[in-house]
């Protein structure tokens, strides 16, 4: 806009493409740092960096090939175990160094979930199931609750993935007053990650809805993450 006179945005893409690479480099720079603070010679930090390297190297390779994500996601991965790899080499653990560690559990998390979360829709009558989002979603019935300021109708869901069957019960709440219609989602909580089952839409009768559901994979880390930042300022 300085130079031509003409405004532009920018979306998301640009900042994956942009920042990222400069968080990552800069995250490296931390792992390198947290051994050079303790070692004066170029040959000894160039030991002491070796194993971390590696580590991170066959991380990156091992995800890479295993799990497919996308290349600066495999990059993350190798990047925050060079960096958790270097604090276990440096054996005394600091404030500094705790905070080091949560920064790397906390880019594992963000990785993880933006690689492996998937979602998706789908319009289901009672009875019916689909293949959404990994998971096969049926729906058993649905609900409809008329409250004094607002109309509540619950959709009854039973949600398998690998041969366990868990039931979620996405709410919409519609005010009339205001003609406002708020989703409640549901979520199932695992370790590899949470679920959340969205109703969107249903018809007058109650028998025809139509379901998001998203699967969000290792959120957990990313709270862990900023529970160890946490932990290292109050240290």
């Amino acid at each position: 806009q300085l130079l031509s006179g003409e405004r532009s945005t920018v979306g998301a893409e640009f900042y994956n493409h942009a920042a990222l690479p400069v968080g990552l480099a800069v995250l490296a720079l931390m792992g390198i740092g947290q051994l050079s603070a303790t070692e004066a010679s170029t040959a000894g930090l160039g030991r002491r960096l070796l194993v971390p390297a590696l580590f991170g190297f066959g991380v990156t390779a091992a995800v890479g090939f295993l799990t497919r994500p996308s290349a600066l996601a495999a990059v993350a991965f190798g990047v925050a175990a060079f960096v958790l790899v270097g604090v276990l080499v440096g054996r005394r653990l600091s404030p500094g160094l705790l905070a080091h560690t949560g920064v790397a559990v906390l880019c594992i998390g963000i990785a993880a979930s933006s690689s492996y979360s998937v979602a998706g829709t789908a319009e289901l009558d009672v009875g019916q199931s689909a293949r959404i989002a990994g998971t096969t979603t049926r729906l058993v019935g649905t609900d409809r609750v008329a409250e004094p300021d607002r109309i509540t109708v619950t959709a009854q869901l039973e949600v398998s993935d690998a041969g366990h069957t868990e039931k979620l019960t996405p709410r919409l709440h519609y005010y009339p007053g205001r003609d406002m219609t708020v989703g409640a989602p549901a979520v199932r909580s695992a370790f590899t990650g949470d679920t959340y089952a969205t109703l969107t839409a249903v018809d007058g009768a109650g028998r025809h809805v139509s379901i998001r559901l998203a699967r969000n994979s290792f959120v957990w880390l990313i709270w862990l993450g900023g529970a160890i930042l946490a932990a290292a300022g109050c240290w």
